[in-house]
């Protein structure tokens, strides 16, 4: 994926991604550049939560483009356009049920749902810390899919599987 172009909203930069879907067709998404001020807010809506299953392209095309947001500053925020954190934490525990900072995700998930309150925005950090489709160098994962020593693109591809059979 290329920069496709800048833009300035407010005084927030952004630099515009090639699609970060599995479907080369996707609008492109926002990711971070360097803020038009002083560290003004820093914001990422990207499909970071990955609902559906990929429709077009390849594993290995969606893993290249989601690999970028490792990248991205860890306070960055992401504001994914829908809200499907408690559905996802609780298929992300069955690739990774001894991930500390997931099972509290997972909790958090839960209570807030319990009082209708999103789970969002988050931070580019948590998502690196919770999320299994940014997460496979994770060696529990790779363990659990039977995938140790496997590339990367791989074994994301197989907990994408895994995520549309759930």
């Amino acid at each position: 994926m290329k920069v496709q172009n800048r833009l300035t909203c407010l005084t927030l930069g952004l630099l515009l991604l090639g699609p970060p879907q599995g479907t080369p067709r996707a609008q492109a998404a926002p990711a971070p550049a360097q803020p038009a001020a002083a560290d003004a807010g820093k914001l990422v809506p990207i499909p970071i939560q990955l609902p559906k299953p990929m429709f077009e392209g390849t594993p290995q095309q969606m893993w290249t483009s989601l690999s970028k947001y490792r990248a991205v500053p860890d306070e960055t925020l992401v504001y994914c356009a829908h809200e499907y954190t408690q559905s996802n934490a609780r298929f992300a525990l069955t690739v990774e049920p001894g991930n500390a900072a997931l099972q509290a995700r997972a909790v958090e998930a839960e209570e807030l749902a319990k009082k209708r309150q999103p789970a969002l925005p988050t931070t580019i950090e948590r998502e690196l810390a919770t999320n299994p489709f940014l997460r496979p160098s994770s060696p529990e994962i790779q363990k659990r899919l039977g995938m140790e020593g496997r590339e990367l693109w791989e074994v994301f591809g197989e907990t994408r599987r895994r995520k549309d059979k759930f």
